[in-house]
């Protein structure tokens, strides 16, 4: 396998796959590939990249971007992660909300602009 690097061209959110440009490669797109995710059996995480985010790509020494699998985004120096420190776990959204737990202090943090739903067969304050 080789290891390439592209940007999101186009996605499929049915079918959890993206097509993606190589620029290295005069601005080829794949064909559809798909990504990988942290679960998806009895347990499942889904979260498409956006079209234009950039991808790191697997691909086969001998193929010609049409197999392959889409491993993930990474950070740049033109995309530098907000949060740098490795004691919390981060997810932001793009209008701005965003969770946060700190695994020194064990505070959890969220930001919701809208409204928040919580539904349980029973929901414990303290």
């Amino acid at each position: 396998m080789a290891t390439k690097y592209g940007r999101i061209s186009s996605i499929n959110p049915e079918s959890a796959r993206a097509r993606v440009v190589f620029d290295d490669a005069d601005g080829m797109v794949s064909a559809e590939l798909p990504i990988v995710f942290t679960s998806t059996g009895r347990d499942k995480f889904y979260h498409i990249p956006k079209i234009g985010e950039q991808v790191v790509v697997d691909v086969p020494e001998d193929s010609h971007h049409g197999d392959g699998v889409i491993l993930g985004s990474y950070y740049s120096d033109k995309q530098l992660p907000e949060c740098q420190n490795p004691d919390k776990w981060r997810i932001k959204f793009a209008n701005g909300d965003y969770i946060e737990h700190d695994n020194t202090t064990g505070d959890l943090k969220i930001i919701c602009s809208g409204h928040i739903t919580i539904n349980g067969a029973r929901i414990d304050l303290n």
